[in-house]
């Protein structure tokens, strides 16, 4: 049912203005067969960049909007929450250890004093309420 609806987007559009880089990756991401291939497209003024979630070491809530920090230092601040990350990111390996905070597990270093300490360096507190979850994670 997608594929036809693509097909027809691309005839329709065959003739137009160029597709964005955006709209080449949502057609990327729309086609590929495993979830995991999915990329994130994070925007930063005029500039889009598109992410593979195992790229984000973790996420903060900021309100309505998220931050999302990259094992490589980069910080992109995102319009859609927490919730909405959560919710994408789950698949990755992404848990929610705090009512503002969602980590990759492969990005953790350790767990010190109701505190995850990141790889790169950043301390996230644990709520009491996840705290078992995080410790079961850790596990695996």
């Amino acid at each position: 049912m997608l594929y036809p609806a693509l097909e027809r987007f691309r005839l329709q559009h065959a003739e137009g203005p160029p597709p964005s880089d955006v709209q080449k990756q949502f057609i990327r991401n729309l086609e590929q067969e495993e979830e995991k291939s999915l990329k994130l497209t994070l925007t930063q003024g005029d500039r889009s960049y598109f992410v593979p979630p195992e790229d984000v070491g973790h996420c903060r809530s900021q309100g309505n909007y998220t931050e999302l920090h990259l094992s490589d230092g980069r910080r992109f601040i995102s319009a859609r929450t927490l919730k909405e990350y959560e919710e994408m990111l789950e698949p990755w390996g992404f848990l929610r250890v705090h009512r503002n905070s969602l980590v990759n597990c492969s990005a953790i270093s350790h767990f010190k004093d109701d505190h995850l300490v990141m790889a790169d360096g950043n301390l996230l507190k644990v709520s009491r309420r996840k705290r078992g979850d995080v410790l079961k994670a850790l596990r695996h």
